[in-house]
Order: C-alpha cells, then sequence, then structure tokens
C-alpha cells in the first residue's frame, strides 16, 4: 500500500489544495494531509480550526467524501521530511502552479532526499486553479473581496466569521 504526505500551512485551504489530495488519490493509496505548526507565524485559523475546515472541506467534496478512508490528517512542528519518515510515507507530494515554485520545490524535494532518502511527486496546478494560493485569499479577505470560486465552502464561511 503506498503512501503520501501533502503537507502545508493550509490557512486557509483553497480548492487548489482539494485538487492536489484528489489527483494524489489517483497516484497513491492512502494521502496524509500535514498541517505544518510554525510558530513564527501568526496563522489566520489554528490548528485545531484547520483539521476541523480539512474535514468538512472532505464531506462537503463528492470525490473526496467517497475516499475520506483513504485520506488521514494531522499536525507536525518539525520537518516535513521527518514527519513522512515516521508516517512511513513512500513520498512527499507537492502542487506547483509556476516556473518560480517550481525551482523552490525542487530544491526542497533535494533537501528532503538527502535528509531521509524519500523523493517528492511535483504536481502541475490546474489551470483553472493555479492563480490562487492561500496568501491570496488571505489579502481580498482583507480588503472584504469575493473568494467564491477560491476555497471550499466551510472555509468562505469561517473565514466570513473572522473579525
Amino acid at each position: 500500500m503506498s503512501k503520501v504526505v501533502y503537507s502545508g500551512s493550509f490557512d486557509p485551504i483553497t480548492l487548489g489544495h482539494l485538487d492536489v489530495v484528489r489527483r494524489a488519490l489517483k497516484v497513491f493509496d492512502e494521502v496524509v494531509i500535514a498541517i505544518g505548526i510554525n510558530g513564527k507565524k501568526s496563522p489566520m485559523f489554528s490548528p485545531a480550526q484547520r483539521i476541523e475546515l480539512w474535514q468538512q472541506a472532505i464531506d462537503d467534496d463528492s470525490t473526496l467524501r467517497v475516499e475520506k478512508d483513504r485520506i488521514t490528517i494531522g499536525q507536525t512542528t518539525g520537518l516535513i521530511a521527518e514527519y513522512a519518515q515516521a508516517s512511513k510515507a513512500d513520498a512527499l507530494i507537492r502542487g506547483v502552479r509556476s516556473p518560480s515554485e517550481f525551482e523552490a520545490e525542487t530544491t526542497m524535494a533535494l533537501l528532503n532526499r538527502q535528509l531521509t532518502g524519500l523523493e517528492t511527486v511535483l504536481l502541475v496546478a490546474d489551470p483553472n486553479l493555479g492563480h490562487i494560493s492561500s496568501s491570496a485569499v488571505k489579502e481580498i479577505v482583507a480588503f472584504g473581496g469575493d473568494i467564491t470560486g477560491m476555497v471550499p465552502p466551510a472555509v468562505a464561511h469561517a473565514l466570513a466569521k473572522l473579525p
């Protein structure tokens, strides 16, 4: 049985993140969503909220809901390669939206392979979602913009409730 770890801050979760999980399930038997906790950042949502939002997003997505038993959600404060190794994962998976992200992810993939021997699979973003990032969503929300079509409904609802 093959297992892959998909890591990120997921603050907030976007439709692009869901797309990566859907596509990863076509290649791997199990996807572990690893929410990275970085004490140097000020997230919009707590780790517990992000886990809950992932669970809601999976339940609301017709494809992922059916595959729910193949998805687990965890969190880590350490190196993702070590988390993946401890999770007995076969690989890491990352979505890439642009050439600059490809460069950065290639560097990280090489470092992670050096640390643990794990390979990283890079998925090119869906052209309809490649312009969406958590950072962009945060900025749009901060200025009162419309994020319809960028995040799952549960995330849009949670963002609307933030002060």
